[in-house]
C-alpha cells in the first residue's frame, strides 16, 4: 500500500517549520503562545489535515484566515497547493510573526486590520460592523475562522461577519468555523 503524499509531507514540513520557529524564538515567545514551536507546528498540521480530508475539491484555490494571528494555519496550509493565502488580524505583533514566517513566499500575504475590539483592539478606528473584508466578491474558495467569533463582543458583530464571508466565498466554496462560547 502506497502512503499519500499529503499524509508523507507534514513529518518533512513539521521539522522544517519547527526549526524556522527556533530560529524566530525571541518572537515567539513574546506572542505568549502557551505551547511549545514543535506543538504549535503539529496542531497546524492537524488543523489542516481536517480541513482537507474533508474539503479535498479546494486544494489549490484562494484561501481567507480571518483572525490569522501568528500564521499557525497557514503553515499547516503550507506543504499544500494553495493559489493564495490571506490573512488578517487585529493583533500587529501576531501579523509580524506571520509576515516574517512567510517572508519568502509570496503567496502567502498577512495583514493587521484596524477593528475595534474591547480585548485585543481598544485604538481600532473600524467599528465591526462597519468593516468590509479585504477580499473581492466571490473570490475566496475556503474562509478559515479559527476561534474568531470567541473574541467577539456582540452577536450583531458576528452576524456582520456571517454576511461579509458571505459575499468573498464563490459559488460552492467553504466556510470552517471553530468557538468556544458564544458573545
Amino acid at each position: 500500500m502506497t502512503q499519500s503524499i499529503s499524509s508523507a509531507l507534514p513529518d518533512a514540513g513539521q521539522v522544517y517549520w519547527s526549526a524556522r520557529i527556533e530560529q524566530a524564538l525571541p518572537a515567539f515567545s513574546d506572542l505568549k503562545i502557551d505551547l511549545p514551536p514543535s506543538r504549535f507546528v503539529a496542531q497546524a498540521f492537524e488543523q489542516a489535515d481536517f480541513v482537507i480530508e474533508r474539503l479535498p475539491s479546494l486544494a489549490g484555490g484562494v484561501v481567507a484566515d480571518i483572525g490569522c494571528g501568528a500564521g499557525k494555519l497557514a503553515i499547516g496550509f503550507h506543504a499544500r497547493l494553495v493559489r493564495e493565502y490571506g490573512g488578517i488580524d487585529l493583533r500587529p505583533r501576531y501579523v509580524e510573526f506571520a509576515r516574517h514566517l512567510f517572508r519568502d513566499n509570496p503567496v502567502y500575504e498577512f495583514q493587521v486590520v484596524d477593528v475595534y475590539n474591547e480585548r485585543y483592539s481598544k485604538d481600532g478606528q473600524i467599528e465591526p460592523q462597519d468593516y468590509r473584508l479585504p477580499w473581492p466578491d466571490q473570490s475566496v474558495d475556503l474562509v478559515l475562522c479559527y476561534s474568531l467569533f470567541t473574541h467577539f463582543d456582540s452577536f450583531d458583530d458576528v452576524h456582520h461577519y456571517v454576511c461579509e464571508i458571505g459575499r468573498i466565498l464563490k459559488p460552492g466554496g467553504a466556510w470552517l468555523a471553530t468557538w468556544l462560547t458564544a458573545p
